[in-house]
Order: structure tokens, then sequence, then C-alpha cells
């Protein structure tokens, strides 16, 4: 016997033991798994549970009291179970196919005939099963299929090498307008899209069907059929057979109308807020400016008159018109990032830090900082400008924020992590408790008191919307008491790119 059919389950369902006995040993000879219940045994049980057995014999009494029942339940447990009627007279052989049997042994048999019916039988249920699974799989496959192309919210299509739409759901025509048979057939990609993006859609096919553009992701303005234009996010692709021949297209899309208006409202609206922020900043410097000015006159004119405490109210006074001023100016420098545009361009690390540290020369030697500068600093992808304003900002605060009569002390350097540039800056100063280490880069976030350590809270958000600009991020490492250690992480530099001249 082949190896296939091996240990196959069979059920014998024959009215005489002695009968059920001889096939049973038989079969068990041939290293069949048999059961042979006596008809007293045969309970529900065995009706529910018909899927075990590979096959099923009856002999015709048996069939006659229980086949209906056997062959129901097939049929309700949707199985494909060969059963097997034996009987020794041929005129009912024809009773039993009629009777909805599709299997009927007349006896007698040979042995060798008998086995190979049975394999025969075994390897057909085999496949069967198989082609029955493979059948419920591709209906789930195609349930979910429909579901998918269905969907309530995204549009999907299909179209041939020449794009001319072979398939759109329902979604796709809702959104633009159009009855299916409308566009299947008889429109091509070109015809739903805004007319000043047709010639780069014709270039974007044209270079799809060579290949040359992978799947991706694009707004698009799509036309209604009524006339009226809505925005699009679409995803195309091509469609290739096994050898890499171009077939069509095929894509999916979502309306983005709404998301555009409100998009296009925030730039409105953050245009009006950085004109007002720059005409009210414009507007206060002017009083304050007087107020300075007013200040000098009274200290040139009337200067010997003033007694110690009117001297000092004096200082007071124009200390807060300073302070207020600084805010000012770091509030316009704030606000104008947000609309600042620049190029990319390579900007040498070592060369903005050396114009940072020249700037603040006076500063580094009022207070007699230790700034230590481990080279080499790597170049960056950004703006020479925006790096000055960080590279200071961070220096400054090192420089700042010390203990009274302590010694600053400062140490700078890079290092490179695969596509970018992480500067560190750590020094020995307050440090910042850890629940602090987010809130400082917000503005007008301050942990001391302006009288002690001076500055407006915008430094660090300022670092913080430059670094983002930039493409880049910021962190640090500290504990109150121990200092801190400040890191920007920015692109590195284009290998052969454009230097960023001054």
């Amino acid at each position: 016997m082949e190896e296939k059919i091996k240990n196959q389950p069979l059920l014998i369902l024959f009215s005489s033991g002695g009968d059920r006995r001889v096939l049973a040993d038989y079969l068990r000879k041939e290293e069949f798994l048999v059961k042979a219940p006596p008809p007293s045994e045969i309970d529900q049980k065995i009706l529910s549970t018909l899927s075990k057995w590979s096959l099923i014999l009856l002999d015709e009494t048996m069939a006659q009291k229980i086949g209906d029942k056997i062959l129901d339940a097939k049929q309700k447990q949707e199985i494909f179970l060969p059963v097997i009627v034996f009987t020794s007279q041929a005129t009912r052989v024809n009773y039993w196919f009629e009777a909805g049997y599709d299997n009927v042994l007349l006896l007698p048999v040979r042995q060798k005939t008998f086995l190979a019916f049975l394999q025969h039988l075994i390897i057909i249920r085999a496949q069967s099963q198989k082609l029955y699974q493979q059948a419920q799989e591709l209906a789930e496959s195609e349930a979910r299929y429909r579901q998918f192309v269905e969907s309530p919210l995204v549009g999907f299509w299909l179209a041939d090498e020449k794009a001319k739409f072979v398939f759109i759901n329902q979604r796709l025509a809702e959104m633009s307008g159009y009855q299916v048979d409308e566009v299947v057939g008889k429109m091509t990609m070109l015809d739903p899209i805004a007319p000043e993006s047709r010639d780069w859609l014709q270039q974007r096919l044209a270079q799809r069907r060579k290949g040359a553009i992978t799947p991706d992701v694009v707004e698009v303005e799509m036309v209604r059929k009524d006339g009226s234009r809505f925005w699009a996010l679409a995803a195309p692709a091509g469609i290739y057979d096994s050898r890499g021949k171009f077939k069509g297209y095929l894509g999916a899309m979502i309306d983005i109308s709404e998301r555009k208006k409100l998009e296009q409202l925030l730039i409105e609206s953050n245009q009006e807020l950085e004109a007002y922020a720059r005409t009210v900043s414009h507007d206060l410097r002017a009083p304050l400016r007087a107020v300075q000015g007013y200040i000098n006159i009274l200290r040139e004119d009337c200067g010997q008159k003033l007694d110690d405490q009117a001297r000092h109210y004096l200082e007071r006074i124009d200390r807060a018109a300073q302070n207020m001023d600084n805010l000012i100016i770091d509030l316009l420098n704030y606000s104008r990032l947000s609309h600042e545009e620049f190029l990319e361009a390579n900007v040498s690390g070592e060369e903005v830090l050396e114009e940072v540290i020249n700037y603040l020369d006076n500063e580094i030697k009022k207070k007699k900082a230790q700034v230590n500068i481990i080279k080499p600093l790597p170049a960056v992808k950004g703006n020479r400008n925006f790096l000055f304003q960080i590279f200071l900002n961070l220096i400054d605060n090192a420089l700042k924020f010390v203990v009274p009569g302590q010694t600053p002390e400062v140490k700078i350097w890079a290092e490179r992590r695969g596509k970018m540039v992480r500067f560190w800056f750590e020094d020995k100063g307050l440090g910042i408790e850890p629940r602090y280490h987010r809130r400082i880069f917000e503005l007008f976030e301050r942990l001391h008191g302006i009288e002690s350590y001076p500055g407006t809270g915008v430094g660090l958000a300022l670092v913080k919307k430059v670094v983002k600009k930039m493409k880049g991020e910021v962190g640090l490492e500290s504990q109150l008491g121990r200092g801190s250690r400040f890191w920007i992480e920015l692109p590195a530099a284009n290998p052969g790119g454009q230097k960023e001249r001054d």
C-alpha cells in the first residue's frame, strides 16, 4: 500500500457482526485506523463528528436505517466525505445512486481492486478538501477585497497602459461627481485633473511607464463633473507583470479639501499674527526709546541734584526699560523665524563657533571663563546665521548660569551620528532638575529671577525653533547642582555640497 493512505481513519457501519469484524480486521492489517461500532452504539456523537473520518463504509441494512441522517449531516457540516454502500445485488446499484450516494461497491470484489478503490477515494477526498479550502480562502479574500475597495473614505482606481480607467469604486465616483459608467472605459487619468496640472501628470505617467519613479503620495487638485474643484491626496503606482512589462496603473486617493482650507486659514492667521507682533513690537520700542532718552537726560542734567535713593530708582527704571527692549527684540527674532526662508548649504561648525567666541570675547574675559573647544567640529547642512544664533544662546547661558563668584567652564565638542552631527555644550553651572528639562525650551520659561540672572526667557525657545527649522533636534542632560550638557543634532553637510557664503 502507498504511504499516503496509511493510517487513514475509517468508519465501518455494518449490521452483521461477523461481516463487520472480518472487514475491520482486514483493513487494520492494511494499516487503516478502523472504528466499527455495533448498531446499538451508533449515536448522535458519531453523526456530529463525521469530519474526523476519511471514509464511511455501510452495508445496505445500515444505509436504510441511518444513511439519510449521514447524508444530511454531511451537507450541514459542509464536508466532502465519501460514503460507500456495499451491495451484493447488481439490481440495487442504481437504487443507491439515485438515493444520493456517489459510491456503491458491488460484491464480491477482489482485494486488490477494493484497496485501489479506497485509495482512489481517499486521494479524491484530500484533493477535494484542498480545493474547498482554497475556494473558501478565495471567497474570504474576495470579501475582504470588496470591503477594502468599497471603502466609504478612500477612492480606488485601476487604469490600463494608456491611462484609461478600467475600474473605479463608488467612493471615487462620489468624490468626482460622475457615475461609475461615465468614467470606466471612457475617461483617462488626465480628464479629472485640473487643466494646469495635466502636463505635470502626463510627464509622471510617462516616467511611471518606464519605471523611473516609485509609488509615492502627491497632492493634486481635481475637477468635479460640475466644474467645482477639490484637493486630493493620491497614491498612484504602476502595474507590472512577472517579466517587468508595464500593464497599467492603480491608485488610491482621499479628499483633503477641508484640510487644505484649514491649512490656508492657518497660514493666513499666522501671517496676520506675525504682522501684528512686528507692528506691536515696533510700536512698543518707540516709547521705550523715549523713556531711555529721558533717563539719559536726567543723568546728564540733574545727576548731581539727585540723592542716592533717586539715583537708585533711576537705575532700576533704566534696567527695566532695557529688559523690556531686549524682550521685544527677542520676540521679533522669534516671530521672524516663522516666515524667514533660507537655502540649505554646507556650514562650517568651527568657523561659526569662532565667530561666536569672538563676539563674546569681552564677556568671556570679564568673567575669566574657560572655554575648551575640542576639534574638529564637522560641517552641517543649514544656515550660517541660524547656527550662529544657536551657538550664541547656548554659550551665553553657560557663561551666565553659574553660582556667584564661580568661574564659568564651558566644554564644546561634536560627534557624527550616522547622517547627523551632534554638538555638545557642557558647563559646570547651576544644573537643571529633570522635571524642567522640557519646559525650559518653551517661550518665556525662566527658572531664576531676573534680578539674579538677567534674560528674557526666549533664548532656548529660539534655539529649539531654529534647530527644528534646520531639520534637527535639541535636548539636554542635567542634574541640579551638577552642571548641564546641552546638545543639538543637525544634518551633516553634503560631501561636495555648496558652501554658504557670508
